[in-house]
């Protein structure tokens, strides 16, 4: 037996993250030659009775859970977490499921706003900044390699997209785009001026001289005209 308040504790942990409602389908994928899963405290994941007693479930067919049950719940944790979930039985979460499909149409439905009201600039800047390869093609051509970027990694699209240090790193990009800011021995040298080993520091640079960012963009703008 566990201490009532340790034991409301460790419940409670192990239900995090967890779905709340709906209906979890769990799938053997083999029943004859499982002969019965049992389902047990494991590292990482004390399993308890509401009584404070180990917990044993033996999984020998196909079953459906109730998420908005806390014992079906944490049975659940058991089962996503398992070593040997997907090799000896499925789970179907058509509320998880259908609720990360929401999630990404509102992620695309976001991306294709922004994409497409991006000028014919901001869309070769975003191109640099995510480092897709540009060569002679238009903008308009370059929208459509955002859309494939934005679907290869919807969240790394977005993240650099609200980065609030996307301009010193778009105009970096630029710099290094019209060679002005070239990496040499290791280093990133603008002007011939060390300022770092990495991207990021070079970043930091801009930020800590934003002084120096008209003169840059001015030289930019000058070395782009030709």
């Amino acid at each position: 037996m566990i201490e009532e308040g340790k034991l409301k504790e460790i419940r409670e942990e192990m239900c995090k993250g967890l779905p709340e409602s709906g209906e979890v389908s769990i799938k053997l994928n083999n029943p004859k030659r499982t002969k019965g899963l049992v389902i047990r405290s494991y590292k990482g994941r004390p399993f308890y009775t509401e009584d404070g007693e180990e917990r044993k479930y033996v999984l020998d067919r196909n079953i459906k859970l109730n998420m908005g049950d806390i014992e079906d719940r944490l049975l659940y944790g058991q089962l996503v977490n398992h070593p040997q979930f997907n090799r000896l039985f499925t789970i179907e979460d058509k509320e998880t499921e259908s609720l990360n499909f929401l999630e990404h149409k509102e992620l695309e439905r976001e991306a294709s706003d922004i994409i497409m009201k991006l000028s014919e600039k901001d869309t070769l800047d975003l191109c640099r900044l995510l480092l897709i390869p540009i060569g002679n093609n238009s903008a308009k051509v370059m929208k459509r390699e955002l859309f494939f970027k934005f679907e290869e990694n919807p969240s790394k699209f977005m993240e650099t997209w609200k980065d609030s240090d996307k301009s010193f790193k778009i105009l970096l990009r630029n710099l290094m785009d019209a060679n002005l800011c070239v990496k040499k021995n290791g280093r990133f040298v603008l002007n011939d001026e060390g300022i770092g080993t990495t991207f990021d520091q070079g970043v930091e640079f801009l930020k800590a001289n934003d002084d120096m960012l008209p003169a840059l963009r001015k030289q930019l703008q000058e070395v782009q005209k030709v």
